[in-house]
């Protein structure tokens, strides 16, 4: 992991913040807005990082946040702007679609 050996500072910062911001988001059930906020918040930092890091920020942000490449999609999506509600409801029809999938492929 050639990042690793020269990770600048700013990065430092970004997987730390993606790390509390994901914990925090999950485990605040307040009003909509807040939790908005948060998950806005947590998806500004892979996006960040994947414009420093264009080849690399996947490995980045599953390594050091533990968090998937499609996870990071999404929370990117969010912190551009994509509503959680509308990015929810996309990931589950996703989920169920693979899993209609899966179900017929037995």
């Amino acid at each position: 992991m050639q990042w690793l050996d020269s990770r600048p500072d700013q990065d430092d910062y970004d997987i730390k913040a993606v790390r509390i911001m994901v914990a925090l988001a999950r485990g605040r059930r307040g009003t909509r807005r807040s939790e908005q906020a948060l998950w806005r918040a947590a998806g500004q930092h892979p996006d960040r990082l994947a414009h420093r890091h264009p080849s690399g920020w996947e490995e980045i942000v599953k390594a050091e946040c533990s968090i998937s490449r499609s996870r990071a999609n999404e929370l990117i999506q969010i912190g551009r702007g994509k509503s959680l509600t509308e990015a929810r409801s996309k990931t589950a029809d996703r989920v169920k679609k693979h899993r209609e999938n899966k179900g017929r492929n037995r």
